[in-house]
């Protein structure tokens, strides 16, 4: 296999960690490749991982290129009530950019389908 047949292959991977760190151009170019804006990894997609981080760009382009708004995504929640001190919930974007007091995120999300009543 030669390496450019690897990094097409990879290039959800690689959108993930794109969207994780903010980096919107890397984002767009992988997007252009046919990275799939639904990938998941660990229990969380590109789009958790952006609104989790704050990237109100990538989240942007994300919608832009259909994203599912309200997919479920697992996450973990602080519980005094688990051994670990965490416990694991499932949640969707929208509800971690409320967490996260993020009202342009937010008001994004909503403006995109973003549904309150999905968990």
């Amino acid at each position: 296999m030669d390496i450019s047949d690897e990094l097409y292959r990879m290039k959800d991977s690689f959108l993930f960690a794109a969207s994780q760190g903010g980096r919107v151009e890397e984002c767009l170019s992988l997007v252009d490749l046919g990275a799939d804006v639904n990938f998941f990894s660990g229990g969380e997609s590109v789009l958790s991982i952006a609104v989790k981080q704050g990237h109100l760009d990538v989240v942007e382009l994300l919608a832009a290129n259909g994203v599912s708004i309200n997919e479920k995504v697992t996450t973990m929640k602080p519980s005094p009530l688990s051994s670990e001190g965490e416990e694991r919930v499932q949640t969707t974007p929208l509800h971690l950019a409320v967490g996260n007091g993020d009202l342009p995120l937010t008001q994004l999300l909503l403006s995109c389908g973003g549904d309150f009543n999905q968990v």
